[in-house]
């Protein structure tokens, strides 16, 4: 195999069709195999073993996990049992739309041999490819920084990463520096993957010429439990790397200190109610 895709999925039945459907419409001429590792409940996994196999018995292999160990926990899995030079990390909810992306990809790897990990430009959501790392956060300047860049396509991997939601990498390079860190459950893994790649004299590179969908709302809203994700994977991400945690917490609790009084002035109690748990969640931790 030249190229093996690996998709984690959970709860992902109402997506999985789509994803699988753009690849297998956009191949062209490279050869590929997808890995589907699901990490879902037991009942849900039955329904999602049973769509793959009548439908693409012969295109992919299925992998079910007894228990939900996180997102590279899953990808590592894949990754172990996939054959591919190139490995394709995917998201259950990404459209291909271009049939020349794959053969690109392959391609570029093929010319760069310290080529680490590749992302494209992402249209969905926030139309997002790369965000900054935690240790380069600033309030409010992040964000507006973040949606700039992406909008001019200026890409500075010294301070940023890829999208974890797409992304390719040459499987001996993800096998030399350990795979995913399992330690991280959900969040905050491609932080972790590009200071990893530099540290082994790799690169990583975002390719705005070709794109892809992810069919992802805004993100405008986070609940409780899923910011106490986020911010425990960005604690262990700076634990570490020794970065220190109480100021980079005490940053995001500014910026959503200015955005819970934004809400008060207009009058929206529940964007106002959700960052004020969240402020009490960050202050619990600081103190």
């Amino acid at each position: 195999m030249t190229l093996s895709i690996i998709i984690v999925t959970y709860n992902s039945l109402d997506y999985i069709e789509e994803c699988i459907d753009s690849i297998l419409n956009n191949i062209g001429i490279v050869d590929i195999e997808i890995i589907v590792v699901d990490n879902s409940p037991f009942d849900i996994a039955k329904e999602m073993e049973l769509l793959l196999m009548n439908n693409y018995f012969k295109e992919v292999r299925y992998i079910h996990n007894s228990e939900n160990l996180g997102y590279g926990y899953g990808n590592n899995i894949g990754i172990r049992e996939s054959n591919g030079e190139i490995i394709c990390i995917m998201n259950p909810d990404i459209v291909i739309s271009s049939p020349d992306l794959f053969k690109d990809a392959i391609s570029q790897f093929s010319k760069d041999d310290r080529l680490g990990m590749l992302g494209y430009k992402q249209i969905g959501g926030q139309n997002l490819s790369y965000y900054f790392r935690q240790e380069f956060f600033l309030p409010i300047f992040t964000a507006v920084l973040t949606k700039l860049s992406n909008k001019l396509n200026l890409f500075y991997s010294k301070f940023m990463h890829l999208s974890g939601a797409f992304f390719f990498s040459k499987r001996d390079v993800f096998t030399v520096i350990g795979g995913f860190d399992e330690s991280f459950f959900l969040y905050n893994e491609e932080s972790d993957i590009t200071k990893r790649l530099f540290t082994a004299g790799f690169t990583v590179k975002y390719d705005k010429k070709i794109h892809y969908i992810h069919n992802i709302g805004d993100r405008s809203y986070t609940s409780i439990e899923t910011f106490k994700l986020l911010i425990d994977s960005a604690i262990k991400y700076l634990d570490k790397y020794k970065y220190n945690k109480i100021k980079y917490l005490t940053k995001i609790r500014f910026e959503l200190k200015l955005k819970y009084y934004m809400r008060k002035m207009m009058m929206d109690e529940h964007q106002a109610n959700n960052y004020l748990s969240k402020i009490k969640f960050l202050s619990d931790l600081i103190n």
